[in-house]
């Protein structure tokens, strides 16, 4: 066998190929409702997620600039509460608090929790009407994420 490389048609327009990132624009809807994201590179046409029009421009990130931000750097000079890859708990409060085998019995204890089968855990998608309601809840209840996901 004697293969032979067939060349193929570049998938991203001359504009992108090029090393001007000022000519680079890509625009989404301003959706957030639907997933996957749809991206143009025309403004202005329909989103097929959604049907409104792709106006929303995205910004270029060139991983070869050094303008670019490192995602490592950005963790550790942010000065946020929320710090690379750790797990969090989010109390029905809204209490943000960092996950440990600790705090977690600690938590337990604290609740007088003699059962572990009576708790509830939940993977939740918060959209723009849960984040609403979150807002609105939180404003009357201190039991937040119960009353929005549980309905309790």
């Amino acid at each position: 066998l004697q293969p032979t490389a067939v060349p193929l048609p570049a998938l991203l327009k001359d504009s992108w190929n090029s090393s001007d990132t000022s000519a680079r624009k890509v625009y989404t809807c301003s959706s957030t409702y639907h997933s996957p994201r749809y991206h143009s590179d025309k403004s202005g046409g329909r989103c097929p997620g959604c049907g409104t029009s792709m106006t929303t421009e995205l910004l270029y990130a060139d991983p070869n600039s050094s303008n670019s931000v490192n995602n490592s750097n950005l963790a550790s000079s942010s000065g946020g509460f929320v710090k690379g890859v750790v797990t969090y708990m989010v109390m029905d409060n809204l209490e943000v608090k960092p996950m440990s085998t600790i705090s977690a019995v600690t938590l337990l204890n604290t609740f007088n929790v003699k059962d572990v089968t009576c708790l509830v855990e939940k993977e939740v998608q918060v959209g723009f009407v849960e984040g609403v309601a979150i807002l609105k809840v939180s404003l009357e209840s201190r039991a937040v994420l119960t009353s929005v996901f549980l309905g309790i």
